[in-house]
């Protein structure tokens, strides 16, 4: 799901979620699974339970002006109940910077 630029870096881990009841009874594993871009800002994560199947998915992406300061940020979350799955934009961060 990663829009542009090439992955760098990816990175996973397994950890345990507890329900909000904080019950200990069912406890599902998770990986992550995480990609980074040249500057180190996140592109995008996967979340996958113990059996290896995609629970959910979401990536962002990033805009620079001509000096490099990021302008907009857009946070696409994976539809994983469509067929085929599809990305849906979740949020856009915008941010103007004047130069003197």
């Amino acid at each position: 799901m990663q829009r542009q630029g090439r992955l760098l870096r990816s990175m996973a881990r397994w950890f345990s979620v507890v329900p909000p009841s904080h019950s200990f009874v069912s406890v599902a594993d998770i990986r992550c699974t995480y990609s980074f871009d040249e500057k180190r800002r996140p592109t995008g994560q996967i979340n996958y339970d113990r059996a290896g199947n995609v629970l959910s998915k979401s990536s962002l992406e990033y805009r620079e002006d001509s000096v490099g300061n990021g302008l907009e940020k857009k946070v696409f979350i994976g539809d994983m109940k469509s067929e085929p799955p599809r990305e849906k934009l979740a949020l856009t961060s915008l941010r103007t910077i004047t130069y003197y």
